[in-house]
């Protein structure tokens, strides 16, 4: 039997680590923490379990890699988002718009990566590289954003790192809401639409929209 390329393992790599997070994305959407196994994700990816092991180490490995890999996804957009011009407020609008609902639709994968920190010593402990992490570039577009529009008057006169950091606790703080009182949440627009207008109110001291 004829030996495969290095090229073609690559791509059959690729392919089998795309329906591994495809697989893990579905239980944890379904599931959530407690329904992840190895043996479901193998079976759920369509791979021996000797397979998911090639890839993933264990169980923590899978959800922080689906964690990565979820932020990547918002990361594009945010990244695409021309601040240059045009006004900031609506700018900030768009942004918060995609940031609020990203934390929604991914709120089932966010919950594992928070119960894997909770009960995991190891990971309580492990010091967070800030430099490359993938959240970094988001907030520094934030920061340029802020900085912006402090310079044109339309935001307070602050530090814009400081703006960053209180906008980056709130998310965090929706995260855990959407994560705890998850029942509670009906109408997923008028909750984005709610944090958007405290958010805005407050860095622009916009009045708010009616949900």
């Amino acid at each position: 039997m004829p030996k495969l390329s290095e090229e073609k393992k690559a791509v059959l790599g690729s392919m089998t680590r795309e329906a591994l997070y495809e697989a893990a994305v579905g239980i944890l959407q379904e599931e959530g923490w407690q329904g992840l196994t190895i043996e479901r994700l193998a079976g759920a990816a369509g791979v021996a379990k000797g397979t998911v092991y090639n890839y993933f180490r264990d169980k923590k490995e899978i959800v922080y890699f689906v964690a990565e890999r979820s932020l990547e996804e918002v990361k594009e957009k945010v990244l695409a988002t021309d601040i240059s011009a045009g006004d900031p407020v609506r700018l900030l609008d768009e942004l918060l718009e995609t940031l609020l609902r990203h934390v929604f639709e991914k709120r089932r994968t966010l919950s594992a990566m928070v119960r894997m920190i909770v009960e995991d010593a190891e990971m309580r402990t492990m010091p967070c590289d800030f430099k490359n992490h993938t959240a970094r570039e988001i907030r520094e577009k934030m920061v340029e954003l802020f900085r912006r529009g402090a310079a044109e008057g339309v935001f307070p006169p602050m530090d814009p790192v400081l703006m960053d950091a209180v906008l980056h606790s709130t998310l965090h703080g929706v995260i855990h809401e959407f994560i705890a009182h998850e029942e509670q949440v009906r109408d997923v627009d008028e909750v984005i639409a709610a944090v958007k207008n405290l958010i805005l109110y407050g860095f622009c001291g916009k009045e708010p929209k009616n949900p």
